[in-house]
């Protein structure tokens, strides 16, 4: 029985929350469908799930990125209040999300010192939420169960079947159909969306595989760290359905730290079936995010592996998915732990059709903010195996039909973790009260309520971007500042200086007296005059 102290929480189970968010007005409020689950206070992680644009054309390019867009991003945030429908956030967003995709919420407990118990996991990626587990540890983290998140990433393409296919002993060779012609499977999921329409056939759905073709050729291996495999192709003499349209690798992420993007693993894509026994794709494996000061790992596991879909028979096999992330900003480790995060293998074959076998998922990824991962760290990140046939007696047993292995995973160091550590300000723009001057003096202009300034007009100003400007005009006007505070939101309000004209004075001249003699001193160009000594 484990030891720990009376301070030590022990957690199980799901510990984070998700919602949904539809928008982030000026006023830092980020808009969501539920916030239940949240209280003020609470670290937050934003996530970008969708949103890179791929080449859409039914050629072989078909799920290549032209643009990565927001897919990807994310920060970490604190939540200074919460509404029914909102949360506001304490910090300026640190990204631009686009909400037309999906962008989830994620709910991160924090803990002093705290012990896994039994197995730690996260709901499923459903198309909207999950797929996460994420925990900030201030003191030490002590594993005594496995973390585990395994094919809780990016979803395999379903089965579906089509009996009416190989129409006249044709196979189809396109990259992309709908999903209920019967000419292609259903491709694995990735960071991208596409509609019904083309969301079967070969081509690669960015990181999730391309579904088997007609006929009975088998799905490609999701993506993530290591590039999925090719689906296997049906293998038949020549007055048989051939099935040469084989399922497409995921597309590789672009991992740099630069663009410091993070992920699910890809799905992998499903094979093409007729007979009931073809082969939903593996769903992709999910995120680790662990901000940990101390790690005791007591030889225990950490995982997100791709899913390895079952046997086919008669039809095309599944793709693997690909393993999913381990995000790590760990402190010190004090005891081994084993990092899991390996490809899914594709569907092996049985019977005698020689059908696709599935293509293995491409091993997952671990990005640490360190220099290189502590030596207790025991990673594998294999990617996996391509499908065979099994049956002895089928003239292609032990054959892959041209299925190959998913390429093992890789690790990222140096990881610029992105916590937004810009207070939000509300914005309460302010400005000096209106003044008289006479001319040829100066006068200081304050503004305030904000953390952006901009002047109008920019005459006799020192500068129209600073919150005190100094002004010397030589007439009237009237100065107008747009005050902002980093967000959409802008305040205006104005202030006048008025310059009066300048005095002309004029004296006697100078005088001589002899004696007890009297002058008459005089001047003008003044309204009051005070005489010295």
């Amino acid at each position: 029985m484990p030891i720990f102290s009376m301070a030590q929480t022990a957690i199980h189970g799901v510990i984070n929350d998700y919602t949904i968010a539809t928008g982030i007005g000026c006023d830092n409020k980020l808009e969501v469908t539920d916030a239940a689950a949240f209280s003020p206070g609470d670290k937050v992680l934003i996530v970008q799930m969708k949103g890179a644009v791929i080449d859409s054309s039914n050629t072989s390019s078909f799920g290549t990125i032209l643009n990565w867009g927001t897919a990807g991003k994310y920060e970490l945030n604190e939540l200074a209040d919460v509404g029914d429908d909102h949360l506001q956030l304490a910090y300026l967003t640190e990204n631009t999300y686009d909400f037309s995709f999906r962008v989830q919420v994620v709910r991160v407990p924090v803990y002093d010192d705290v012990l896994v118990d039994s197995v730690l996991t996260c709901p499923a990626w459903d198309g909207e939420t999950g797929g996460i587990l994420a925990l900030i540890v201030n003191g030490t983290l002590t594993l005594e169960a496995d973390m585990d998140v395994s094919e809780k990433g990016y979803r395999g393409g379903e089965f579906t079947n089509f009996p009416d296919s190989c129409p006249f002993g044709f196979s189809w060779n396109g990259y992309y159909t709908t999903t209920t012609s019967g000419n292609g499977a259903i491709k694995g999921e990735g960071f991208t969306s596409v509609s019904d329409a083309r969301r079967a056939g070969r081509g690669k759905l960015a990181n999730g595989g391309g579904g088997g073709n007609d006929h009975n050729a088998g799905g490609g291996g999701g993506t993530l760290g290591g590039e999925g495999g090719e689906g296997g192709e049906r293998d038949v003499d020549l007055f048989s359905c051939p099935g040469p349209g084989t399922g497409r690798p995921g597309v590789l992420p672009d991992h740099s730290n630069a663009e410091n993007r993070i992920w699910l693993g890809g799905g992998g894509g499903a094979g093409h079936g007729n007979n009931g026994f073809a082969k939903a794709g593996g769903h992709g494996g999910g995120i680790i995010f662990l901000q940990v000061n101390s790690l005791d790992g007591n030889g225990f596991s950490i995982r997100s592996n791709g899913g390895s879909p079952a046997s086919a028979n008669g039809d095309g096999g599944g793709g693997g998915g690909a393993g999913g992330s381990l995000l790590l900003d760990v402190s010190t480790l004090s005891s081994d732990v084993l990092v899991e995060l390996k490809g899914g293998n594709g569907s092996n074959i049985t019977g005698n059709a020689c059908t696709g076998p599935g293509g293995g998922g491409g091993g997952g990824l671990v990005r640490h903010t360190g220099a290189s991962l502590p030596a207790g760290f025991l990673t594998d990140y294999g990617g996996g195996a391509a499908g065979i046939t099994t049956t002895a007696s089928s003239p292609c047993f032990n054959e892959t039909n041209g299925a190959t292995d998913g390429a093992t995973g890789q690790t990222i160091a140096d990881w610029p973790l992105l916590e937004a550590d810009i207070p939000y300000v509300p914005l309460m723009a302010t400005i000096s009260n209106d003044t008289t001057i006479c001319a040829g003096n100066i006068v200081e202009l304050t503004a305030g309520g904000g953390t952006t300034f901009s002047w109008s007009p920019p005459d006799y100003l020192s500068a129209t971007d600073i919150a005190e400007p100094t002004c010397f005009p030589d007439a009237s006007v009237t100065y107008t500042v747009i005050v902002g505070n980093g967000t959409a939101c802008f305040d205006t309000v104005s202030v006048s200086v008025e310059v009066e004209p300048g005095l002309t004075v004029v004296a006697g001249p100078d005088t001589t007296l002899c004696g007890a003699n009297q002058i008459q001193f005089f001047a003008s160009g003044g309204d009051t005059y005070t005489w010295s000594p």
